[in-house]
């Protein structure tokens, strides 16, 4: 492998870290505005009809951002030729993916 090629390689995983983190960030701040307003509306005996859904779309939220994290991921290394990690961040995403299968196949 080239010089070339190895300072490519590490800049994409650079930029890969960097958009990771925004994704991290991004969700967790999403999801701590909505829980926050939506409890803040639930305390204040709001209705319901408006407070519940917020509480949910926080939670969601909350769920959703590691899961993104995952997809971005498998992209990244792919992107990177790094085959080992897109491999196993793959069958990260299989277990994700297996278990909310699972999950709702128990409602």
């Amino acid at each position: 492998m080239s010089h070339l090629s190895e300072s490519h390689d590490a800049r994409t995983l650079d930029r890969l870290e960097l958009i990771l983190g925004r994704i991290l960030g991004g969700g967790v701040f999403l999801a701590t505005v909505l829980l926050a307003v939506g409890l803040m509306l639930w305390a204040f005996r709001v209705e319901y009809a408006v407070s519940l859904p917020l509480l949910h779309a926080g939670l969601i939220a909350l769920i959703v951002t590691p899961v993104l994290r995952v997809i971005v991921s498998v992209v990244g290394f792919a992107l990177a030729r790094d085959w080992f990690f897109t491999l196993v961040t793959l069958a990260v995403l299989a277990v994700l993916g297996g278990t909310f299968w699972a999950a709702m196949l128990q409602r």
